[in-house]
């Protein structure tokens, strides 16, 4: 049965790795994300939890959170849902005396898709992968135990390594505002200056906003790289 199991977890790790990547040139083009692609991850992920014995509660509660992305979307609704299922479910895991942490990330996420700070489709992205990987490789497959390996979720070091690489656009627009000599604005870390030749011609990249009378082009990072990136890395090496 583990043997099974460990391969039912690579082929859900090589799958997940294609779904990511088609996602993810999708949005560097166009910055859409097809969310309904990681609808059969998530179910994959609940059958494969369910054999092996990840905690109910844990898979109820993200399916949950992903079912509420699809219903509300950017409303008050939407925050007044996504924080009862997460008060109801850690209470639970209080009472069940069960592990709450991947619960918690899980709502983290939910939170970031409030008032659109990132796509609700790289919200599905990671709620979808948070409910079926609870550990790298190294552990199911390869049978690595000790360390940090299988300690801390793989959802964790999914944020974790999401959040580094994303640092990485930082220094792009910094070198575009250098050239475009605004480097000393407030905003020159996620925005750069208005310029309506560059907004019609790549329109899906930019958000236009005016700061102090100015108007500007807030960059919209694809945001489904660097969830990929951090969850290729956080299943193939343990970090």
């Amino acid at each position: 049965m583990e043997l099974d199991l460990g391969i039912f977890y690579l082929i859900l790790f090589a799958a997940d790795a294609w779904v990511l990547t088609v996602a993810s040139v999708g949005d560097v083009f166009s910055r859409t994300v097809n969310s309904f692609l990681f609808v059969p991850v998530i179910i994959a992920g609940i059958v494969f939890g369910t054999l092996s014995g990840v905690s109910p509660l844990m898979l109820i509660s993200v399916a949950l959170m992903f079912a509420t992305c699809f219903f509300v979307k950017h409303t008050l609704i939407y925050l007044i849902a996504q924080t009862a299922i997460f008060s109801v479910s850690m209470a639970l895991s209080i009472l069940l005396g069960v592990s709450g942490f991947v619960i918690l990330i899980a709502f983290i996420y939910a939170l970031m898709g409030y008032r659109q700070f990132i796509g609700i489709g790289d919200v599905k992205a990671f709620l979808a992968l948070a409910a079926t990987f609870s550990s790298p490789l190294l552990v199911i497959v390869g049978g690595a135990t000790g360390h940090i390996l299988g300690m801390i979720p793989v959802p964790f070091f999914v944020m974790l390594n999401s959040t580094i690489v994303s640092i990485f656009y930082v220094p792009y627009l910094l070198i575009i505002n250098y050239r475009k000599g605004s480097l000393r604005k407030s905003w020159s870390f996620y925005a750069v200056p208005y310029d309506e030749a560059e907004f019609r011609k790549n329109e899906s990249k930019y958000r236009i906003r005016e700061v102090r009378g100015e108007r500007i082009m807030v960059y919209r990072m694809p945001f489904l790289v660097p969830i990929a990136s951090g969850f290729l890395v956080a299943m193939l090496t343990g970090l």
